[in-house]
């Protein structure tokens, strides 16, 4: 079994599907087999090892689920059980967040922070972040020398700001660039949770 998958939606599919029960079976019968490794071919071996890291990004993945998205994960995407107690809309935004929590895993030296910020969601955070520090929108317009209605349509996900402005905030608010990106893709995560749990 070749366990080849890539970043998509069919990859992800492929992955539930199909590669993590396939994976569990042959490390059991390799686990089986074991008194009798000298059986086992080096083709076997690659096979064996590639089924190990799938497991090991099965378990990454469980350990960074709320406990609905684990169910959602087990039940409905691995083992294809209907889910009758939660509606149709909740359950697919349910898998859209296990789908952006298995890119991070399966795929970690991918650039996927910037694939997954709109302009609304930065917008918010940046707002956050002023509103916290008692900042006002002038006083933060002044520092960057930007309009305030540049600001103000930063903050309302109009626009999204140039990697100067971005790197200006971070050193107005004292987080790094990277800070900012990750609280943006927290603040994703958290008000999807709260749709759910709504």
């Amino acid at each position: 079994m070749r366990f080849m998958f890539r970043k998509s939606r069919s990859g992800f599919d492929k992955w539930c599907r199909y590669y993590i029960e396939d994976a569990r079976d042959l490390v059991r019968a390799h686990d089986t087999l074991l008194p009798n490794a000298h059986l086992y071919h080096q083709n076997d071996k690659d096979g064996l090892d590639r089924a190990r890291i799938i497991l090991n990004q099965y378990e990454g993945l469980s350990l960074a689920l709320t406990k609905i998205e684990k169910r959602v994960l087990d039940e409905y995407l691995i083992n294809r059980k209907t889910i009758q107690d939660i509606n149709k809309n909740y359950l697919h935004q349910i898998i859209d967040v296990i789908y952006d929590k298995w890119i991070l895993i399966c795929f970690p030296d991918e650039d996927v922070y910037l694939k997954n910020i709109k302009a609304k969601k930065l917008g918010a955070v940046l707002k956050k972040l002023r509103t916290e520090k008692g900042y006002t929108v002038g006083g933060v317009a002044d520092q960057l020398r930007i309009n305030e209605s540049t600001l103000r349509n930063y903050e309302l996900g109009n626009r999204l700001p140039r990697i100067d402005i971005l790197y200006g905030l971070s050193q107005i608010y004292k987080l790094s660039v990277d800070d900012i990106i990750k609280n943006t893709i927290k603040w994703i995560y958290a008000n999807n949770f709260i749709i759910f749990s709504s």
